[in-house]
């Protein structure tokens, strides 16, 4: 029993989390067509994320204690799919721009701070100049004002405030012409040609399924936590399944919310694994690195 005590604390130490994170950063490199500022810029995004996912539950503490396993899980899901991590896009933005999002929520709740719900409004909208699904993400951003018990006229006027600000902002100082602005248009999955499907969508099933199963486990827990600590999972709940919707919605840019999903499961996995006492919940994590390993290899 001491064997196994030992194996369970290990996988949620900061050795392996860095183990872990090495081992993303790794199989990203040998997998990249070419090393190059792309490349170093999404892990620079990945790393952020990481530090950001670690501090959100040191400050706010809605797990059962303290782990670094969502560190090396993130990694390990990000490295799964080169795609994300070797080529420029803006899912891995969109994904730190989130959960920077959540530090401000998570101090605004049952709080009458308006401004800040403006701010991560302005922080997540000043990314749809990049790419719409960052415009998309102010949905589950306002249902979490209710998930807060911040729903208000005043809550919603900052945050229809904050989606405005950075348009109002780029086409003021001219950097951005009035007429290229366009309302947004979802093309669903669907609708794409079969090479739509690629190898990514496996990959986020494969995530989605980890996830639900960790929610699963984590329900049994979530019940003798106080209302604060519930709401707080509740919202990472809310936007690991919006982020898997919207990939099916939004086809176009499915690969966009990924690392949003990839965020959000790995902290229910990292929560999941806290919170058991299974004396080999080790094996859940060696499954799911095995899992994620073969998506890599294989796809």
């Amino acid at each position: 029993m001491r064997r196994e005590e030992y194996i369970n604390e290990f996988v949620q130490s900061k050795p392996m989390a860095c183990l872990m994170g090495a081992v993303g950063l790794g199989a990203s490199w040998w997998a990249a067509a070419a090393v190059n500022n792309d490349f170093w810029w999404q892990w620079a995004f990945i790393g952020l994320t990481c530090a950001l996912l670690l501090l959100l539950n040191r400050r706010y503490a809605f797990m059962s204690g303290m782990t670094t396993l969502m560190v090396g899980m993130y990694a390990i899901l990000e490295a799964a799919v080169p795609e994300i991590t070797g080529t420029w896009h803006h899912g891995n933005l969109l994904g730190l721009a989130v959960v920077f999002g959540l530090h401000i929520l998570y101090a605004s709740y049952e709080k009458r701070r308006t401004e800040r719900f403006m701010l991560v409004a302005a922080i997540i909208a000043a990314g749809g100049l990049l790419n719409v699904a960052f415009l998309y993400t102010l949905i589950p951003i306002a249902l979490a004002t209710v998930q807060l018990r911040q729903m208000t006229f005043k809550t919603l006027l900052a945050l229809a405030l904050g989606a405005v600000l950075p348009y109002w902002l780029a086409v003021g100082l001219g950097l951005v012409p009035l007429e290229a602005l366009r309302f947004p248009v979802v093309q669903p999955l669907l609708s794409l040609s079969p090479e739509a499907f690629a190898p990514h969508l496996i990959a986020a099933a494969v995530a989605l399924a980890i996830g639900i199963v960790a929610v699963a486990l984590n329900f049994l827990h979530l019940v003798k936590y106080k209302q604060q600590l519930r709401v707080y999972n509740g919202v990472t709940l809310v936007l690991m399944l919006y982020a898997a919707l919207m990939m099916v919605v939004d086809g176009a840019n499915s690969l966009t919310y990924l690392p949003l999903l990839n965020a959000m499961v790995a902290l229910q996995v990292a929560h999941a694994y806290r919170a058991s006492e299974a004396l080999r919940r080790y094996i859940f994590v060696i499954l799911i690195i095995a899992a994620e390993a073969a998506i890599y290899l294989l796809l």
